[in-house]
């Protein structure tokens, strides 16, 4: 079921591979490079001060244990101002995050949310050839669990 409310779709995948991020060692990188080769792909934007953060953190790290990276990119972009490298850690281990993370991602996120005022969590699910299927920027709990369960599922089957 379709979740009301819900944001635009950013743009294709590839208008966005060369933006600069931090990886998760702290080296500079771009999105391309942390996303790397083409396979679906999910992007989620948490904040260690987003709550439903952690919940949904945790759905995608079971994905993650469901799907092998060579099937499905999930990446965690955090957007905290100035991220302390001890909370990030926390907040990952609390919400389970075994999947790829970049840092300092404000300005992906302000480029996809076409410069939305920050709302999180934000997620997007992009297909093979990097086209955007769903995007999940309001929390509704279990209802907006589901639905991104179904959306990297509709992009795994086709």
């Amino acid at each position: 079921a379709a979740l009301e409310d819900q944001p635009a779709l950013p743009g294709p995948l590839s208008r966005y591979r060369g933006l600069p991020l931090l990886d998760a060692s702290g080296r500079m990188t771009t999105l391309g490079e942390l996303v790397g080769a083409p396979r679906p792909v999910v992007l989620s934007f948490w904040a260690t001060w987003c709550a439903p953060c952690a919940v949904e953190g945790r759905r995608l790290a079971r994905l993650r244990k469901t799907w092998p990276d060579s099937r499905l990119a999930i990446v965690g972009l955090n957007v905290d101002n100035r991220p302390d490298p001890v909370r990030l850690e926390r907040f990952q281990q609390k919400a389970q995050m075994n999947y790829d993370q970049g840092r300092e991602a404000r300005a992906v996120y302000t480029a996809m949310a076409e410069r939305e005022a920050l709302a999180l969590p934000r997620t997007y699910v992009f297909d093979a050839g990097g086209r955007p299927t769903a995007a999940f920027g309001r929390f509704f709990g279990e209802r907006t669990l589901r639905a991104i369960d179904e959306a990297v599922a509709r992009v795994l089957a086709s």
